[in-house]
């Protein structure tokens, strides 16, 4: 018997949260190593390179996100010869995209010495290094990374989980061992890229053990109506990902440019922890991802909203208690990482810098089940313009705040940018181009939920104001009110809606077993 949606989406969050534990805990020890044994500019030229090539990643041009959608329907019909199609026009993307930014990264080696501004520059080759950044984001498209959308498309995401957890921590600790007995960074870059190639390698091998039939040499040409679509879908995914980076991959090219190189490696330590929390909660909705492409084909437009709301509120109440959760912690956490080391201690950031953090963190994860019904909606295309917009808004308020405020101008211009043209737009099209309803009641109920999350974040800093110190046991004692208070909150407030009552039903096997089977209420059987 096959697996239902909900098992396989089950089975991909477990196998992700454990993925991305393991993933939080060995970057935190990777980046204290770093730290400790290198010094904070290698961090800060790292982030600098990353930013870079994520930016380069534009060459993409969405090609990725698209077949995967692309792939929802022939394997829920198990059509191989069109599997095929998609899976050899994919493999033929992803060679030309390969080169696309091998081109480009090239192309910015004359320019590296203005986007790194160092005071004090560390003695390394920054062009060999940035090579090897260049080299190691390319290898990606040409080892057989593409082979992993079939596996994801399919409702098996937990097997790559599972993969990228062992060669996750593999690369991390590889990279750590030889900053402790080298002291060197190209080092240690190399020791990634060649980690990073053989899980490429892994996943590809999986991939044809499960889909033999996507090793033939040969495919039949994808029909001409829906290429014509799908480069449609292209170019609207393309579209969104270039605001996306413009909103998000340029701040750390401008930090370094405008201000200093060694604020990315100070701004990271906080950016890293949130980063790791966003994938946390991503990983909730793109194991659902194929699940929902699936409820989006099949299922009546009173299922398909049933489902939005449960999902809509289980997201949301993880965003709002996560964004509480890293106001209240970051910056303790961040001094006792640091150590009593007085020249990190300097790098420890504002609570304004902070609050623009945690507000960029809460618009994007709050968002994350309106993206993905938007995707397998087919709705690629809605919005993509004003995204753009927001994209150079955001960079030219980069332009205009950052030399009057430094990086709170930068946070600034981002939060800016990004809140009328991509978070609320996302509900308007969801609802008026997808569900086919009017959108401002639903506007209304995401504007209520930042001002609630507000709320909460404002009613946490109060029960902490008695803390006057950073120690260990005010840092847990913080972390045991920030847990507790949003969720005190949220559930007065949702504890009776239907959604929330809806969630709990499908949770009931597992909720019958504890305290809290009390807050089940009868209801209608969940498929």
């Amino acid at each position: 018997m096959e697996n239902s949606r909900t098992v396989n989406s089950v089975l991909a969050i477990v196998t992700g949260v454990i993925q991305k534990l393991s993933a939080i805990f060995i970057a935190f020890f990777s980046q204290w190593v770093f730290i400790h044994y290198l010094g904070m500019e290698y961090v800060s030229v790292d982030g600098l390179f990353s930013s870079v090539l994520t930016f380069l990643s534009l060459a993409e041009l969405g090609v990725g996100s698209a077949i995967t959608v692309y792939l929802y329907k022939p394997l829920a019909e198990k059509d191989i010869r069109a599997i095929q199609s998609y899976m050899h026009f994919y493999k033929k993307c992803y060679r030309v995209i390969g080169w696309v930014i091998l081109l480009l990264g090239l192309c910015l080696v004359p320019v590296l010495n203005r986007l790194v501004n160092f005071d004090n520059a560390p003695p390394i080759n920054l062009y060999l290094v940035y090579l090897l950044f260049l080299f190691n984001s390319v290898s990606s498209y040409w080892f057989f990374a593409y082979k992993s959308s079939i596996i994801s498309a399919d409702q098996k995401g937990y097997l790559i989980n599972n993969l990228n957890t062992v060669f996750t921590v593999a690369a991390s600790l590889g990279k750590c061992a030889v900053v402790l007995l080298t002291r060197n960074f190209v080092a240690a870059l190399v020791t990634e890229l060649v980690i990073g190639l053989a899980k490429n390698l892994v996943i590809a091998r999986k991939a044809d053990q499960l889909y033999p039939f996507i090793r033939e040499k040969t495919a039949d040409p994808i029909p001409r109506q829906a290429m014509q679509r799908m480069f449609r879908d292209v170019r609207a995914m393309f579209l969104n990902n270039l605001s996306f980076k413009l909103l998000s991959a340029t701040d750390n090219l401008v930090i370094s440019a405008l201000l200093s190189t060694i604020l990315i490696g100070y701004a990271s330590t906080y950016t890293k922890i949130i980063n790791q929390v966003v994938m946390v909660i991503a990983m909730l909705t793109v194991s659902f991802g194929a699940s929902i492409g699936n409820l989006v084909t099949k299922e009546t437009l009173g299922r398909k909203l049933e489902v939005f709301g449960q999902l809509h509120l289980a997201n949301f109440w993880i965003s709002c208690v996560s964004s509480v959760c890293l106001f209240q912690l970051l910056t303790p956490f961040v001094r006792l990482f640091y150590g009593d080391r007085p020249e990190l201690q300097a790098g420890v950031l504002s609570m304004d810098l902070v609050a623009c953090l945690v507000l960029h963190f809460y618009f994007g994860t709050a968002a994350n089940v309106l993206d993905t019904f938007k995707t397998s909606m087919g709705l690629l295309r809605q919005g993509c313009y004003l995204a753009i917009f927001g994209g150079v808004l955001n960079l030219v308020l980069d332009f205009v705040l950052a030399p009057r405020l430094g990086l709170l101008g930068i946070y600034l211009a981002t939060l800016l940018s990004e809140v009328g043209t991509t978070y609320f737009p996302k509900g308007f099209y969801v609802y008026q181009d997808g569900f086919h309803l009017p959108p401002v009641p639903f506007l209304f109920k995401m504007l209520r939920q930042l001002l609630l999350t507000v709320g909460c974040v404002a009613l946490t800093s109060l029960c902490c104001a008695w803390v006057k110190e950073t120690t260990v046991f005010t840092f847990l004692a913080q972390g045991v009110i920030s847990a507790a208070v949003p969720n005190l909150v949220l559930l007065a407030v949702y504890g009776r809606s239907e959604e929330f009552q809806g969630i709990l039903r499908r949770l009931a096997p597992v909720l019958n077993k504890t305290p809290l089977r009390a807050l089940v209420k009868p209801g209608k059987d969940e498929p």
